[in-house]
């Protein structure tokens, strides 16, 4: 899978045209660029606050590679305005110095892409197209569980080892629904809205999301 983000000044140049997908009921796809289909049902999702982690992207230094767990914040209030910051990352260590990329952040807002790379100090924007939707990695693709359930697909109830909030009703190691397509692994929390908690073995982990609304049931029975 591509990685979002280069680890140098240049990291962010990948993230001008960032993660633009079709609103199918496919959940694998990394970075992917369509017109927005229409749905049967609203696909957007509440406001939230995730705090999630992720494989760092690799840095070559020296023929030595740095990598390690990155952790970011995603504060979403719709599809067409959120911002993802990152809080959490292995520093950066050169013959010049040692850099970090906390505070980089990607964000969308009336209809521009904002790019801040932390390290190089650089911000950069591009207006988004119009009838294109823009997602900051291919776990916020918005995937409603009715939709993929008429999809053929099939889920089960979990536990999970994430914090879930639902305004101010909260539960540690919340019950999710698992899942699974061509042998990786999702797992989404327990409301009918599809949003992710954890894809695969480490490419993405939520380790807290609070939404600002009440949870919308899902049946996931046969």
């Amino acid at each position: 899978m591509k990685n979002l983000h280069s680890a140098m000044p240049s990291r962010r140049t990948a993230l001008a045209a960032m993660v633009i997908v079709a609103m199918v009921a496919v959940v694998v796809v990394w970075v992917v660029r369509s017109n927005v289909a229409a749905q049967p049902v609203n696909t957007d999702w509440p406001s939230l606050t995730m705090t999630y982690e992720m494989k760092a992207p690799p840095v070559s230094v020296g023929g030595m590679e740095q990598t390690g767990t990155e952790v970011r914040r995603m504060d979403y209030t719709s599809k067409d305005n959120w911002t993802d910051t990152i809080i959490e990352t292995p520093d950066v260590t050169t013959q010049v110095g040692t850099f970090s990329s906390v505070g980089s952040f990607t964000s969308l807002s009336r209809g521009v892409i904002t790019e801040y790379d932390a390290i190089s100090g650089t911000t950069s924007t591009v207006a988004v197209t119009d009838g294109v939707s823009h997602v900051a990695g291919s776990a916020f693709v918005r995937q409603h569980i009715n939709v993929l359930k008429e999809h053929g697909y099939e889920f089960t109830q979990v536990e999970t080892d994430a914090r879930v909030c639902f305004q101010t009703t909260c539960e540690d190691n919340a019950s999710g629904i698992r899942m699974v397509y061509n042998g990786v692994e999702y797992i989404f929390v327990d409301d009918a809205r599809g949003i992710p908690l954890k894809r695969g073995n480490s490419s993405f982990k939520a380790r807290e999301v609070l939404i600002g609304d009440v949870k919308q049931a899902v049946d996931v029975s046969e």
